[in-house]
């Protein structure tokens, strides 16, 4: 009796020891998957063991519900037919059972290798962003501004000073690193302010009204302005035919005739010696004859040769005696087509990578210390590149593809203050088209677009 008692006790005893420990097991895996994306992943192990263990707990019945007779009137003097009862009876559940537990073992393995490549992957990612962000760092310590500058400029950033040169009037200034981007947001400015300055006197001299006080044409003021910043003024003279080109020569070496001309508020064309003849569509249509660049043009030459704004005074005019030097208005694109580029490539290899990897929110935190690299000034040149379109700038937010703005906020600190767009057209207005672009914003966090709307 007791030598057909005792391995049957045992089974039971290694059934009760191996459900005992799948559910230990159950337990830890709910516990490590506790996020909810993973809650499914722990509902199917758990019904999977829990179907192993009722398949095992069932095959301690089987004898009793599938034999004819319970157990208890099984003729139990006869070793090898009870054994033999009780083993064809048990053991299709036990193979069941086992079976079940085989497959949630390997299933649990595979998914046991996908997290361990999915986390190598991962780390992969992270490698390559800091190596980027180490790169981009050095792209923004190689950028310098060298100027002769009145000696007004901003002491700290000066790494070079010659104090004798041009008999103490002036300083020679090397800037470099982050600083350098005060200087390039100052000068596109003077250019904005230098077009918007032509607009008048395109509009007192010629007798011929513009308005420039809306969306669209702030568009086009910007696109142009950062045209100018980027290519140089000398992108000007590419609009017009080469008779036109007395009247650049003259702007940089004999503009008192014009000069007179724009003083007595008489038109361009009263100047009969020059033939002004454009390539390009004007910039508004009502100036059929695109001379507002030629104003410009004439107002930046006045500028770089009397280092005064002509006529006008500009806000904060004092500050533009800095931008005397080699870069004066010879254009950026060459020195910056590399920062914007591998800056647009960080972002976009971290933003448009696999979210069942990289998730939003590990997006966001590595886009945040790409961000937190970028100043104030930074952040309105790229968002002004994004507006001018220049160079494929537009691909930075687009209604049918990046949004790197609206869903990842890499203008989320700039200042409107320092924007004329954003005194001008309001910040509400700006915002709420900027956020046009994105039909799904809402979808995100609820942190806001740029950081003054805390404020």
């Amino acid at each position: 009796m007791a030598s057909l008692i005792i391995p049957f006790l045992a089974k039971i005893f290694f059934s009760l020891f191996f459900i005992l420990l799948f559910f230990l097991l159950i337990t830890y895996i709910i516990k490590f998957n506790s996020k909810e994306k993973r809650a499914i992943y722990s509902i199917y192990i758990l019904v999977g063991v829990l179907l192993a263990a009722s398949f095992i707990i069932f095959s301690f019945y089987a004898p009793s519900f599938i034999s004819a007779n319970s157990l208890k009137d099984i003729n139990i003097q006869s070793n090898s037919d009870f054994t033999t009862t009780i083993y064809n009876l048990m053991s299709p559940f036990i193979a069941i059972a086992a079976a079940i537990l085989t497959f949630m073992a390997f299933w649990v393995q595979h998914s046991a290798n996908n997290e361990m490549l999915k986390n190598n992957e991962k780390q992969n990612v992270e490698k390559q962003f800091y190596e980027m962000l180490q790169i981009h760092k050095q792209n923004v310590k190689e950028l310098e501004w060298e100027n002769w500058s009145i000696q007004s400029s901003p002491q700290r950033n000066i790494l070079n000073t010659n104090k004798y040169a041009l008999n103490n009037l002036y300083s020679h200034h090397k800037i470099s690193g982050c600083k350098v981007f005060e200087l390039h947001w100052l000068e596109y400015v003077f250019i904005e302010q230098s077009l918007i300055n032509s607009i008048k006197l395109f509009i007192t001299n010629e007798k011929i009204n513009i308005k420039y006080n809306n969306l669209n044409s702030w568009k086009k003021i910007i696109s142009f302005s950062y045209n100018i910043y980027m290519q140089g003024m000398s992108s000007i003279k590419e609009m017009y035919q080469k008779i036109t080109l007395q009247f650049f020569d003259d702007c940089e070496n004999n503009f008192f005739p014009i000069k007179k001309c724009l003083d007595t508020k008489k038109s361009l064309k009263s100047l009969n010696k020059y033939s002004f003849n454009s390539k390009d569509k004007p910039l508004f249509e009502n100036d059929k004859d695109n001379l507002i660049p030629l104003y410009l043009y004439f107002l930046l030459s006045y500028f770089k040769r009397k280092i005064q704004p002509y006529k006008i005074s500009l806000y904060n005019s004092h500050q533009y005696n800095q931008l005397m030097g080699a870069n004066f208005f010879s254009g950026h694109y060459d020195e910056l087509n590399r920062y914007y580029r591998h800056l647009y490539q960080t972002v976009r290899i971290v933003a448009n990578y696999d979210s069942k990897i990289i998730s939003y929110d590990e997006k966001r935190k590595f886009l945040r210390m790409l961000r937190a690299q970028l100043t104030n000034n930074e952040q309105l040149l790229l968002f002004y590149n994004w507006m001018s379109g220049f160079k494929y700038g537009e691909d930075w937010e687009k209604q049918n593809g990046n949004h790197f703005f609206t869903e990842f906020r890499m203008i989320h600190n700039l200042n409107p203050e320092n924007s004329s767009l954003f005194i001008k057209m309001g910040n509400d207005n700006i915002i709420r088209w900027i956020k046009s672009f994105n039909p799904n914003y809402n979808d995100y966090d609820e942190h806001p677009l740029f950081e003054f709307e805390n404020q």
